[in-house]
């Protein structure tokens, strides 16, 4: 699973560290694939 804030993933922005900010989007895009 990878993680985006703001279009920078989650890892870069310190993760447990960072504070979400009003206005931030954030997406979840799945790595796994289906065969």
């Amino acid at each position: 699973m990878c993680v985006l804030i703001n279009d920078v993933d989650w890892e870069l922005e310190g993760r447990e560290e960072y504070e979400l900010q009003a206005g931030d989007e954030i997406a979840f895009i799945s790595t796994l694939h289906g065969g």
